[in-house]
């Protein structure tokens, strides 16, 4: 039993998703974590939020990569996901370290 379980877990660890896993759930407990921070209500923590598109950005192009192994429509999905998400980085920096409002 102990020498199959050994076997699986290195199967597993050697699978071709496991490392993206890993960093996907990493990647999202940060965005977790940053999120409620960012939404306590506090004004210094508002300059988590291009953090937190990028952070998202990058989560959703490492799907994207993981997809297009398996369907190549949702891969163009998370990619056209990640050109928002990019985006959205891009304004919310702007309307916090340039002064930009919003009317």
């Amino acid at each position: 039993m102990k020498k199959e379980t050994r076997t699986y877990l290195k199967n597993a660890i050697q699978a071709n998703g496991f490392a993206i896993d890993v960093i996907n759930m990493i990647i999202g407990i940060s965005i977790i974590v940053m999120a409620v921070i960012a939404l306590s209500g506090e004004e210094n923590d508002l300059y988590l939020f291009p953090v937190i598109f990028i952070l998202g950005a990058i989560l959703t192009c490492l799907n994207a990569v993981k997809m297009m192994k398996h369907n190549r429509l949702f891969g163009i999905f998370f990619i056209v996901f990640t050109v928002i998400l990019v985006c959205a980085c891009v304004f919310s920096f702007l309307v916090l370290f340039s002064g930009l409002t919003i009317v």
